[in-house]
This record gives structure tokens, sequence and C-alpha cells, in this order.
């Protein structure tokens, strides 16, 4: 996957990885809006991993999944 750090992804600012699985890498971000930390997850969307995650999954490199730090 890509390093997403230092990058912006909509609102959210990456700052450091927390954590990377199987299926997903987990960052720690800077919501912009909410002008708050979060933990962003990243689902991988590879070719097979996909299947249990919908079209949108399909469509998109990345998903995110926003949690309040």
């Amino acid at each position: 996957m890509t390093n997403l750090i230092g990058q912006s992804l909509g609102r959210y600012h990456i700052l450091e990885q927390l954590g990377e699985g199987g299926m997903a890498t987990v960052y720690k971000a800077f919501d912009t809006r909410l002008e708050t930390d979060v933990a962003v997850k990243v689902i991988r969307a590879e070719e097979g991993i996909v299947a249990g995650y919908g079209e949108y999954a399909k469509s998109t490199r990345w998903r995110l999944i926003p949690r309040l730090w």
C-alpha cells in the first residue's frame, strides 16, 4: 500500500501509521472539520479481498473509516 503519511484524504490529514493488517492500515489523522485527532482505517481494495465490501469498495482504491481518537 502507498505511504499516505503527510497526505490529505478529504478532510483528514494523515499524520502517522498506527498499525497494519492483512486487509487494512490504520493511521492517526487530523480531522480538519472537527479540529481533532482521529484514527482512519484505509481498507485495501485488491481483487479477491474486496468481495465482502460490495460495489463501493470495488470502485475505489481506498476507503476511509474514521473514528474519533
